[in-house]
């Protein structure tokens, strides 16, 4: 049940497999709904690729993205956490990590500062610095979920640039 990840490695979304049920519901998937938000951006906001693709995939099962809208996941990442990112180099800060472990917590602070071995006030002002320095608005489901996407590329990306490494090292 790794369509996602076949889809982030080759750019070709296939339910056209095996199905195997896990013990995750969650992962026991083979089509993800959230993909199709994705590819509606990365295909710059194009209602009418979106469709061809998702007709493609009602059809035959399949679709595959363009090398154009490949490049788009990483830019995907960088245009959501970009300045986060680059503002953590340069300050030695850790408003992205803050903001991921936020994020996966809930948006909760106090789970947030235990998962972060971080007193509660400090991830409240952390949150705080966040929203002032990037204007972003975490009370906004567009933002969530641009958010949530932006980390889950980034945690992807980074496992298969350490994959690649791995395999040209053997």
């Amino acid at each position: 049940n790794k369509v996602l990840y076949d889809f982030f490695t080759t750019g070709a979304y296939d339910r056209n497999r095996e199905f195997v049920l896990t013990s995750s519901p969650s992962m026991d998937i083979l089509i993800s709904s959230n993909l199709e938000r994705l590819i509606y951006r990365i295909a710059g906001d194009c209602a009418q690729k979106n469709v061809e693709l998702m007709r493609a995939l009602g059809s035959g099962g399949r679709y595959e993205i363009t090398e154009e809208m490949k490049a788009g996941l990483s830019d995907f990442y960088g245009n959501a956490l970009g300045k986060i990112h680059q503002y953590d180099k340069l300050h030695n800060s850790d408003f992205e990590y803050t903001l991921e472990k936020y994020i996966e917590s809930d948006y909760s602070i106090i789970k947030t500062a235990e998962v972060t071995n971080c007193h509660r006030n400090t991830i409240n002002y952390r949150i705080k610095k966040i929203k002032e320095l990037f204007n972003i608005n975490l009370d906004s489901v567009t933002t969530k979920y641009e958010l949530y996407t932006a980390f889950k590329i980034k945690n992807f990306l980074k496992f298969k640039r350490n994959t690649e490494e791995t395999n040209e090292r053997n």
